[in-house]
């Protein structure tokens, strides 16, 4: 082979072999920020800032010594909104009838699309929410409540299961 020839060839490989990793780097690029399993906290670093508001926070929801549970209940149908439960109770397991309550959600599996809103109350005594993209799995729930001036919050989290008819 001849030299003028051998030197194209190897710059010919180089080149090829840069632009293979060019490309392959953008394509990992591409999954990487529209992968809809991952998730950064929102305003993370406000809220680690803030860590003494979280703590003065837990503090009255111990003064308050209120509860809160919820229950993800799964659409009869596909296309459907599953529904949110909550039951508010004070220290002395009285149900909470005159709070108002809002909420983030998020299924685990997609924590970057997070569901928020009010839950309503209902003649039963708890509070009811519509959640637009029920899938099934584990999802946590952060629940927010007021009441006479009072505030209190709660993560919990649950299993939403799969839909019970098609």
């Amino acid at each position: 082979m001849k030299p003028a020839v051998a030197r194209r060839v190897w710059v010919g490989v180089v080149v090829g072999m840069l632009g293979f990793c060019i490309a392959m780097q953008a394509t990992l690029l591409v999954y990487a920020t529209n992968d809809p399993s991952f998730a950064v906290e929102r305003d993370y670093e406000q809220k680690a800032a803030r860590w003494n508001d979280v703590a003065r926070q837990r503090a009255d929801n111990e003064r308050l010594g209120w509860s809160a549970d919820a229950e993800l209940v799964p659409p009869t149908q596909r296309g459907e909104p599953a529904e949110l439960k909550v039951v508010l109770k004070d220290r002395g397991g009285h149900t909470i009838r005159d709070a108002s309550i809002s909420f983030e959600a998020c299924a685990i599996a997609r924590a970057s699309h997070v569901e928020a809103g009010a839950a309503e109350p209902t003649a039963l005594g708890d509070y009811v929410a519509a959640l637009r993209e029920p899938r099934p799995g584990l999802w946590e729930v952060r629940l927010t409540a007021e009441r006479a001036g009072e505030r209190f919050t709660a993560t919990l989290r649950r299993d939403l299961r799969a839909t019970g008819g098609d």
